[in-house]
């Protein structure tokens, strides 16, 4: 069914809203990571807050969404861990490396989803092995001719988008009948349950959060985890996966935007450059997976 103009225009600002909120985090946690709060805390709260939102809100509103398949159980755990895993890499890359740097590392995601569709049975051509040479071709420009970045963090952030990729090839595979909504509410609570587990091994006890550390927990968790998880759901309703995933790419010039003006990050030409061809990579990319696959194709 086509979409009527306002449909789309609602959806599109869903999306925006979505990777704009998604955006501030890694600024948010990079200020609490300088002034040497632990990552692991603060993920954790972060996540659990969302979860305690998330549940009341649809527990008053839309106790449908809570509903869930006894089968479906195990797979999301599955993802989650994916999920929770590629946070985790996240947040320690982030002690290593500028906030800029790491999402522009992170916006390889996409092509990590074409390798595993590839692996999986999906044909690529010429066009696609084009993206992966760019992909390659503008990792080299990030990390490469600056020679100053710290490569544990390069390392980490890679890292991100390799889980971060694999959750989202199986969110795809294994929860493609499972509503949008439901999948964002079990996510991010078996997420905080992981999170605990690696907080608790960690640890083995309370470990006290400042103030600043607190406001950070609320700020991500409330409006970069649980709103902004919700707009993206209600955009991919709106608009449909594959335009929505046009979108997601924005989210890394967002944070290089608030990076450069709140945090005073600045990147080499090089590296601009090297940004601009994975985010170009990304956009396409993205667009690629979002088409469906063609008749013989699926025959094949």
């Amino acid at each position: 069914m086509k979409l009527n103009f306002r449909a789309r225009l609602t959806g599109r600002f869903f999306g925006f809203g979505a990777v704009f909120l998604m955006s501030l985090a890694p600024i948010a946690v990079k200020f609490g990571l300088r002034e040497t709060i632990d990552p692991i805390p603060l993920l954790t709260m972060r996540f659990w807050l969302a979860a305690v939102v998330l549940w009341f809100s649809f527990l008053v509103f839309d106790p449908a969404v809570l509903k869930i398949h006894p089968q479906a159980i195990r797979p999301l755990f599955l993802v989650s861990a994916f999920f929770a895993t590629a946070y985790l890499l996240y947040y320690f890359s982030l002690t290593y490396i500028d906030a800029s740097i790491a999402h522009m590392l992170v916006a390889v995601n996409p092509t990590v989803v074409l390798l595993l569709l590839f692996l999986s049975g999906r044909r690529i051509g010429v066009t696609s092995i084009a993206r992966l040479a760019l992909v390659l071709a503008g990792l080299y420009l990030l990390v490469g001719p600056a020679g100053s970045l710290d490569f544990v963090g390069v390392f980490l952030a890679l890292g991100m988008t390799v889980f971060y990729g694999a959750f989202l090839f199986f969110v795809e595979k294994w929860l493609a009948d499972v509503p949008s909504m439901t999948v964002t509410v079990y996510l991010d609570t078996f997420a905080a349950i992981l999170l605990s587990l690696v907080y608790i091994f960690q640890y083995r006890s309370w470990q006290p959060i400042p103030v600043n550390g607190w406001e950070i927990v609320a700020f991500t968790g409330l409006l970069s985890t649980a709103l902004a998880h919700f707009l993206f759901v209600s955009s991919v309703k709106a608009i449909g996966s594959g335009e929505t995933a046009l979108i997601n790419p924005f989210e890394t010039v967002f944070t290089v935007t608030w990076a450069m003006i709140l945090l005073g990050e600045r990147l080499s030409t090089w590296q601009w450059l090297g940004g601009g061809l994975v985010l170009v990579s990304a956009i396409l990319t993205s667009r690629q997976i979002a088409v469906p696959r063609s008749r013989a194709e699926i025959a094949a």
